[in-house]
């Protein structure tokens, strides 16, 4: 296993914010129906290692951030398309020690 530069994610908070949720979609734009994770008490997250189940690619992926009330209505989303890169290049091959 390789060594991928972390990301940080960051959000202005809301005050009517119970929790959030931070939705991603490397296939156009973000919506209600794409991938998602509820985060609680915190208005940053590193990416990759807080959240497993983020796709560990290089390409474009648009994020989006909503606030959810405690009657789990749930705000617009606040949309960011960024370039991420997760991935790690192959290894040097025949590593030796010359005289």
């Amino acid at each position: 296993m390789g060594k991928v530069r972390r990301k940080k994610v960051r959000w202005e908070p809301s005050a009517e914010a119970a929790k959030y949720r931070l939705y991603w979609s490397v296939q156009g734009p973000v919506g209600y129906e794409s991938d998602f994770v509820e985060i609680e008490d915190k208005t940053l997250v590193v990416l990759p290692d807080e959240i497993p189940s983020f796709p560990k690619i290089a390409g474009e992926i648009e994020l989006g951030i909503t606030a959810v009330s405690v009657g789990e209505n749930e705000s617009d989303i606040t949309r960011l398309r960024v370039y991420l890169d997760f991935t790690v290049p192959e290894a040097p091959k025949a590593l030796t020690v010359e005289d």
